[in-house]
C-alpha cells in the first residue's frame, strides 16, 4: 500500500475495531462525535479506516492528558 491508498471498512469491521455495537456507532456518527461514513450503494455504507484510526488516536490521547491539580 501506498502512503496515498485509501481502505474503506465496512460498520460491521468498525464495530469490531472499535469493540462496541451498531446502535453506539450511528449514535456517534449523529452527535457528530464519529467520522461520517461514505456511501458505497444504494444502501451500504462504509467508513474511511484512516479517519476511524485518527478518531481512535484522539481518544487515546484525551485519555491521557494529565490535568494539573
Amino acid at each position: 500500500m501506498t502512503e496515498h491508498s485509501i481502505r474503506l471498512i465496512s460498520t460491521k469491521a468498525t464495530c469490531a475495531k472499535l469493540d462496541k455495537g451498531r446502535t453506539w456507532l450511528w449514535e456517534q456518527v449523529k452527535k457528530g462525535a464519529f467520522p461520517k461514513p461514505i456511501s458505497v450503494g444504494s444502501r451500504a455504507k462504509s467508513f474511511v479506516e484512516r479517519e476511524v484510526d485518527q478518531w481512535i488516536e484522539e481518544q487515546i490521547q484525551a485519555s491521557r492528558k494529565v490535568i494539573p491539580p
